[in-house]
């Protein structure tokens, strides 16, 4: 919701809390990135994966912060 853009200054400003992808199995051959370059390494932890209707897949990302919090 709001695009790459939108997603590539949150994720710069460090307001992104959690992140979650509806992932649908179907090959595109090329596309536009999910977020865009927001200018630092952005570490990611899976926090879960669950398959939902029609074979995709619901991925939720927790964004770790700058100082590398555990």
């Amino acid at each position: 919701m709001g695009g790459g853009q939108l997603g590539r200054s949150l994720l710069a400003e460090s307001v992104i809390d959690v992140v979650g992808l509806n992932v649908h199995p179907l090959l595109l051959g090329s596309g536009v990135p999910l977020f865009l370059d927001p200018g630092r390494p952005v570490p990611l932890d899976l926090q879960e994966c669950r398959r939902i209707d029609g074979g995709c897949a619901y991925l939720t990302y927790r964004v770790r912060s700058a100082a590398g919090d555990e």
